[in-house]
């Protein structure tokens, strides 16, 4: 029963930052049909669903800064839209609004949110089976609140959170180091702004800073090499979401910061070249990387030497 405590309320580290100081307006609770009516919630499916569609799973999230990490609870398997009404912004303490999905991901689904075709959100589900991730989206309707998966694939929503926010400054960096391209909209990019790193006896230690605009729509992950030689396979690797589960789709405009560790207690003393990059592990694209002061070869970004003893 300790996995139910907590199961109001968000857990992701990216959630928190948009979510402190926010004003929840409601709480939409998937499965739990009084909840669904007070949001006039309704739902369609594209593809036929084998077995129990309405669910309970007892799961833990991608990644938490709270306790308990593992929660319990309902959600419906959805293949097709999702439509429910919003209640009002409270226009006299907030201008804008922030909707928080808590989903499995139990497989990559990409969906489509924006009642209006004019004007529609990007949103990535990475493939973490047996996880819960949460996905922000930022609705430009004040009144209702669409969303639809892209091509029929099922995904597990589980709750919504409906926020009333005074947009936060995106915050901005004069100057990029790289600048990442996506796999497919080559219009779309983001930024690496800074980086640097520490080593302890067994790790090294990468602090990442990123700047997205907010309009990459696919599925990535971040890859760390470590190289003897760079035309040989890496010593050392790490593959990860930026913090811990957020695809570029699913980052918010504004400034990212990540923290990536690499173990280093199998490799042998030398001297190794520390290189980082994007794919879509959906497809095993890579991103385009450009950089006026680093070196680039095959999509890799070297950021610099590191000795091992």
């Amino acid at each position: 029963w300790s996995t139910l405590d907590g199961t109001d309320m968000p857990y992701q580290p990216y959630t928190l930052q948009f979510t402190g100081g926010a004003g929840l307006r409601g709480v939409l609770n998937i499965g739990e049909l009084d909840s669904e009516d007070d949001f006039a919630y309704s739902y369609t499916q594209f593809e036929p669903v084998e077995g129990f569609i309405t669910d309970v799973r007892t799961l833990p999230y991608a990644a938490c800064e709270l306790q308990p990490c593992t929660i319990t609870d309902g959600g419906r398997v959805i293949t097709g839209t999702e439509h429910f009404l919003l209640p009002p912004v409270d226009i006299a303490n907030a201008s804008g609004r922030l909707i928080v999905l808590r989903v499995h991901a139990a497989s990559p689904v990409t969906l489509i949110a924006g009642c209006d075709e004019s004007n529609r959100q990007i949103r990535v589900v990475p493939n973490l089976p047996g996880q819960w991730v949460e996905v922000v989206f930022t609705p430009s309707d004040e009144n209702e609140f669409c969303v639809q998966s892209e091509d029929g694939s099922a995904y597990f929503p589980a709750r919504y959170w409906i926020y009333d926010v005074n947009p936060k400054s995106p915050g901005s960096h004069a100057d990029a180091i790289a600048t990442f391209t996506d796999p497919i909209v080559t219009d779309f990019t983001f930024d690496l702004v800074n980086f640097d790193s520490e080593m302890d006896d067994s790790n090294l230690i990468l602090n990442l800073t990123f700047q997205s605009g907010g309009n990459l729509q696919h599925d990535g992950k971040i890859f760390v090499h470590l190289y003897r030689d760079i035309f040989a396979p890496p010593a050392a690797q790490r593959d990860v979401y930026a913090r811990a589960s957020l695809p570029p789709a699913n980052w918010l405009p504004g400034l990212l910061n990540d923290q990536i560790t690499i173990p280093l207690d199998e490799l042998a003393p030398g001297e190794y070249r520390l290189a980082i990059g994007f794919y879509d592990p959906n497809s095993a694209r890579r991103y385009a990387v450009m950089s006026d002061s680093l070196e680039i070869d095959d999509s890799r970004l070297f950021l610099q030497s590191i000795m091992v003893e």
